[in-house]
């Protein structure tokens, strides 16, 4: 996620209308003298995760989302309670949720396979066996590290 991506939980019915009033007072208060004062991207640790809400990763750059879509931004003037009576909430609203949604990752992994594919077998019950093997590779040393790894190399080389 990041700072332009947080935008679209303004639209989130499902997000409470506390949060995004708080959303709202986050954005005039994070752009010092024309600067971005938020994160470049959003970092979440062990201890932060916890605590952190949604409008910990708004800043000025949340509102560029908005123009990249140019949904008119007149909704962040009034309440959130009323933002569902606004025309521009409302077509907002009708952008977001007709945006495509893909999983870079998965579409990484698709492609990563199908490389694989062309470069090991043009069989493609051989392609599928070599899956298979993978796949039982990875549940038989599910927690294997590259730390574990180098361990049990130097204690068998001692015994």
């Amino acid at each position: 996620m990041s700072d332009e991506l947080v935008g679209l939980a303004f639209f989130d019915s499902e997000v409470a209308v506390t949060v995004k009033r708080k959303m709202v007072q986050a954005l005039p208060s994070s752009e010092a003298n024309g600067q971005c004062a938020g994160p470049k991207r959003i970092t979440l640790t062990a201890n932060n995760s916890s605590t952190a809400s949604l409008e910990h990763f708004v800043n000025c750059n949340t509102q560029k989302l908005f123009r990249k879509l140019q949904i008119t931004d007149d909704f962040l003037n009034y309440d959130p309670e009323l933002w569902t009576t606004q025309d521009d909430y409302q077509q907002g609203t009708k952008i977001i949720n007709a945006l495509l949604v893909t999983n870079d990752n998965a579409e990484r992994g698709v492609a990563l396979v199908q490389e694989l594919n062309k470069l090991i077998t043009h069989d493609e019950e051989q392609f599928q066996f070599l899956l298979q093997v993978v796949a039982d590779h990875h549940r038989q040393f599910s927690s294997c590290q590259k730390s574990l790894l180098h361990g049990q190399s130097s204690a068998s080389n001692m015994n």
